[in-house]
């Protein structure tokens, strides 16, 4: 017998109407499986759609055009986890962007002994693209939480998305989960 352990990816699509300034989806993850990371990528209907030729990491979306991010969090159990401590609370979109750059940064580079995999994207290159968001749910990788379990493994998954203003127009959210998987041969 011979097991093969490896991670699967899931990709939701969710969509926002225009003209919210706050919105939130509950469970997020799929069925009772909890992932280990997941990735949140917003992208204007607009560009979905066909207007931009080009990878959504480079789509150079017209920053703050469509939409301004000032809240983004993920929630366990109605818990929500705070990433980087207090550095997202309180701040307007610019200042939230660099702390979602941080954070992908976080997240990506394997902090905490784990292997580096992490973007090669500058700051500005984040900034003119879609906006991104990445959340890790071990502790390995969320030293700065001291109360969080070894790994999360069940509860309910909830998103939450606050805007600095009324988005202009649709809003995709792209919610990208690895959860671990394994497969047995006999």
């Amino acid at each position: 017998m011979l097991e093969y352990h490896y991670n699967r990816i899931q990709v939701k699509k969710l969509s926002i109407a225009k003209g919210l300034q706050a919105w939130s989806t509950e469970n997020v993850k799929d069925a009772e499986l909890m992932p280990r990371r997941s990735m949140v990528l917003l992208m204007p209907q607009e560009q979905w759609l066909g207007a931009y030729d080009a990878c959504p990491l480079a789509s150079h979306g017209d920053f703050g055009t469509f939409y301004a991010v000032n809240d983004l969090y993920f929630s366990v159990n109605s818990q929500p986890i705070l990433s980087l401590g207090n550095l997202y609370s309180g701040l307007n979109n610019l200042q939230f962007t660099r702390s979602a750059y941080l954070q992908m940064q976080h997240v990506l580079t394997g902090t905490g002994g784990q292997q580096a995999s992490a973007v090669d994207m500058s700051y500005e290159e984040f900034r003119e693209g879609n906006f991104y968001w990445a959340q890790d749910f071990t502790r390995a990788r969320r030293s700065h939480d001291s109360e969080v379990q070894h790994e999360i493994t069940e509860g309910t998954l909830r998103l939450d998305i606050r805007f600095e203003y009324p988005i202009r127009e649709p809003v995709y959210v792209f919610v990208i989960s690895e959860y671990p998987a394994r497969m047995t041969v006999y």
